[in-house]
């Protein structure tokens, strides 16, 4: 696993974590919430680059 999975690994965690703790509470944390989704996706566009650049330079 690579740092930049792992990275998303945790990313993905906090933000499930943060949804679940959002809706048992019912309180709304709207900048937090934005803030982790933003990291998620900047992280998934990362890891898509990685993908192709890995795939290009193996073939």
């Amino acid at each position: 696993m690579t740092k930049l999975q792992m990275y998303q690994l945790v990313a993905v965690l906090l933000l499930v974590g943060f949804v679940i703790y959002s809706y048992t509470t019912d309180v709304r944390y709207h900048i937090p919430f934005f803030i982790l989704v933003a990291l998620n996706l900047v992280l998934w566009v990362l890891r898509l680059k990685e993908r192709y650049s890995k795939k290009h330079t193996d073939a």
